[in-house]
């Protein structure tokens, strides 16, 4: 998709950055590449268009934040939402949304940045759920720097929503009790308990 944009705006640019997902090969906690990276990136591009892969040294998504938060113009003109109203750059009250607030406040710069639609409060964290694992590894680097910080309102709201999140990984990947149950009815049963199940709601 940024390949895509990146093309169809090559008539008005020559260069275009996409900034780097993670490390090298696998972000930290991940069990596979994102879908942007240093040697694909660029194939993006075309004889008159270069797509760069961009920030490759910070080592994480707060770092890449924190090294445009002193600029005013990049700052005010964060977008990071796809769910933003036609008036605003971003909603403020989805998960990436709220993961970037937190980061610029773990920065100290959420207060002079006016792209987001909403305040930032232990509430609206604990509102939101983590929606992939990439996100997790995210809130886990925040929930360490408000610990450090002392920012106890939102070491709370992050941890219940990372227990939030470890029970679904749990269900998902049948590693809880009842996934144990699901594993053994497909492999001794045949799925009969399943479909017993199903027809006894």
């Amino acid at each position: 998709a940024l390949g895509a944009v990146a093309n169809a705006l090559s008539g008005g640019m020559d260069r275009v950055l996409v900034s780097s997902g993670g490390e090298t090969i696998v972000p930290r906690g991940m069990k596979s590449p994102m879908g942007t990276h240093p040697l694909i990136d660029g194939c993006y591009g075309n004889s008159w268009l270069s797509v760069v892969h961009y920030a490759i040294h910070a080592e994480s998504r707060l770092a890449r934040l924190a090294a445009i938060a002193d600029d005013p113009v990049l700052l005010n003109g964060l977008r990071v939402c796809y769910l933003s109203p036609p008036d605003k750059l971003n909603c403020g009250h989805c998960e990436k949304c709220v993961r970037t607030m937190l980061q610029l406040e773990a920065l100290g710069k959420l207060s002079k940045c006016s792209a987001f639609g909403a305040s930032l409060s232990p509430v609206l964290v604990d509102s939101v759920d983590i929606s992939a694992d990439a996100a997790e590894t995210m809130f886990r680097e925040l929930l360490d720097r408000f610990d450090q910080l002392g920012r106890v309102e939102f070491v709370h709201p992050i941890s219940t929503m990372l227990s939030r999140y470890a029970a679904h990984k749990a269900w998902r990947d049948e590693t809880d009790f009842k996934g144990t149950i699901k594993r053994f009815d497909r492999r001794y049963l045949g799925g009969a308990l399943t479909r017993i199940v199903a027809r006894n709601p």
